[in-house]
């Protein structure tokens, strides 16, 4: 199966996944099946399905790890203190499909108070694998959760047309759950 934006194709991508397994497993076999495994660029990725039909797991591939970036300079980008991140977890970059900057804070007040310099931004990832950043905080947003994450992705599109010394970029909504899953591996390395 090929995943594709209106910019460029992806290794992986979550929700197109889950739906190309449920459409498979509905529409095509036509018959109860307890996993469906499709072929991606980043590989087999398994996807099971709950007895009542009302979950679908997947199976991400291993993740990968990237260089560590500089504290300082992360900080900078997110307009926070550095004292503000999480010096537990490295800043490194993580990927099980889709690369992502993994940026632990220690707070939900500095992750609700990430404001991006674009400029920045775009001047860090001509520099990085990983083109999206995913910062998360170990408090959750709501009673019974326990973590909270926003994601900061930027459209190739903006840095093929970035005039010199201009600091805006198309942003675009992304779901984080490829990110999650490179989180998690990264905090329990």
């Amino acid at each position: 199966m090929r995943i594709f934006t209106p910019e460029e194709e992806l290794d992986f991508a979550g929700h197109p996944t889950l739906g190309s397994a449920h459409i498979i497993r509905e529409q095509l076999l036509k018959r109860s099946a307890d996993r469906v495994t499709l072929n991606l660029r980043v590989g087999q990725v398994p996807v099971d399905f709950t007895a009542e039909n009302e979950v679908l797991w997947m199976h991400q591939v291993a993740p990968r790890f990237g260089e560590k970036l500089d504290p300082a300079r992360l900080a900078s980008v997110l307009c926070l203190q550095e004292e503000e991140l999480d010096p537990r977890f490295p800043i490194e970059q993580a990927s099980t499909g889709l690369p992502f900057i993994i940026v632990p804070l220690r707070s939900l007040a500095a992750l609700k108070r990430i404001a991006l310099r674009s400029d920045e931004y775009l001047d860090l990832i001509q520099e990085t694998w990983a083109k999206t950043i995913m910062a998360f905080s170990p408090e959750g947003c709501e009673a019974g959760k326990s973590i909270s994450v926003r994601v900061f992705p930027v459209s190739s599109a903006s840095l093929r047309t970035r005039p010199a010394g201009a600091g805006t970029g198309v942003w675009r909504p992304i779901c984080s759950g490829t990110a999650i899953s490179a989180r998690t591996r990264l905090t329990s390395r």
